[in-house]
């Protein structure tokens, strides 16, 4: 009895190739092709563009897909998807999307991996790579915020504006891309304290 297949394919944010979708996808195809019982099924291909994948939180299409997967009759009987992390890169989401398809009668494959949802220990391993895929996230944050920390020790801008500063594009890497703005300075002459020692609270004037 051939096997349907549906797919879901996921970028991470806008700063990542629109066309990752179109690559996660053909890869999926071709290892449906490669399955002489695997049929893909066209009309059930589901994909989120520029969403993280450490929540389920703003994902309509892996909604979407959990949503066709519930159905009876099911329209498919296997979810083909690129990467473990193209589910999520959080560990406790995919052994719960694991769980409720599996429940429904419906299988996961994930390429990279050659992980089919129907093996002993898949629960177990697809436990294993997410704790990697969410090691990930957290080392990539830990890394950002060291760059950053190292652009404002630099006195250099780390993205955002604050107050009362302006940003201007700087071509000379011994000055600064950080300047004072005139009305915003003029505006902020002022700064609220906390209270003193004796109980009473102020302004405080600076320049």
């Amino acid at each position: 009895m051939p096997v349907r297949c549906a797919i879901y394919a996921r970028y991470s944010s806008d700063q990542q190739r629109p066309e990752s979708i179109e690559d996660q996808v053909r890869h999926c195809r071709q290892e449906v092709a490669r399955h002489p019982d695997w049929i893909g099924v066209s009309e059930h291909l589901y994909a989120d563009e520029a969403v993280s994948g450490v929540s389920v939180e703003g994902r309509a299409g892996l909604k979407h897909l959990v949503r066709a997967a519930l159905q009876k009759p099911r329209p498919f009987d296997l979810i083909v998807i690129d990467d473990t992390s193209r589910l999520s890169r959080n560990v406790v989401d995919s052994v719960q999307h694991f769980r409720e398809l599996r429940f429904h009668g419906v299988d996961l494959y994930f390429v990279n991996q050659g992980l089919h949802s129907s093996r002993d220990n898949a629960e177990f391993l697809l436990a294993i790579y997410g704790a990697m895929d969410s090691e990930y996230i957290r080392e990539l944050g830990r890394k950002t915020h060291r760059g950053l920390e190292g652009q404002v020790l630099k006195g250099l801008s780390a993205g955002g504006i604050a107050y009362g500063y302006c940003r201007e594009p700087i071509f000379d890497p011994s000055l600064r891309d950080r300047d004072a703005a005139p009305r915003q300075r003029a505006a902020g002459s002022w700064l609220f304290v906390v209270p003193n020692r004796g109980g009473t609270t102020g302004f405080v004037r600076f320049t």
